[in-house]
């Protein structure tokens, strides 16, 4: 019995020895978290590396106090939480600055925003014009509800007429003179 205590002991201490140290030392959140965003609609676009979005404003949230946000290497905007400023489409590299953090994000396509292809989609095809002559459209409605009443009709006869004659077989005599 303290034979297998000894022989226990000596392997719980040999692992102890062979293991790596543990840290005790916890990783604790970012100092800084920030991230930039476009909308289109009701979707959100996040800004990557080799992404495309769709949108007109890009947005800024952290938690940084100040930031500033650069396109081609250039000063596009700066601020508190919640920055918002408006951005053609084309394609960039767009870094988000702080006090001690720099996020870098290349080849980001921005595409046109959703709203901007409706209105030009109600240019091209204007919702007032009638594509065909509204007289005509009325003609069309008019033979549409007659075949329509007529082909309903025929089927309620067929079937009323089948009901009735099946249940004229079942239910009555004829008396034959012969």
């Amino acid at each position: 019995m303290w034979r297998i205590r000894i022989h226990g002991l000596t392997a719980v201490l040999f692992m102890l020895a062979v293991s790596p140290p543990i840290s005790a030392a916890a990783v604790g959140p970012p100092d800084c978290l920030a991230y930039a965003y476009l909308e289109s609609d009701d979707h959100l676009f996040l800004v990557g590396n080799n992404s495309t979005s769709y949108g007109s404003d890009l947005y800024l949230e952290h938690n940084c106090g100040r930031a500033e946000i650069l396109v081609n290497g250039e000063f596009f905007a700066e601020g508190e939480t919640g920055l918002s400023a408006p951005i053609e489409p084309g394609n960039y590299t767009i870094e988000i600055r702080s006090e001690n953090n720099s996020w870098r994000y290349s080849n980001f396509e921005i595409r046109p925003d959703r709203l901007d292809w409706n209105f030009n989609f109600s240019l091209a095809f204007p919702e007032n014009e009638a594509l065909i002559p509204e007289s005509e459209a009325i003609v069309m409605q008019n033979w549409a509800a007659g075949a329509t009443g007529l082909i309903i009709w025929v089927l309620c006869v067929y079937v009323y007429w089948n009901l009735i004659n099946s249940y004229t077989q079942r239910n009555f005599i004829e008396e034959v003179n012969g």
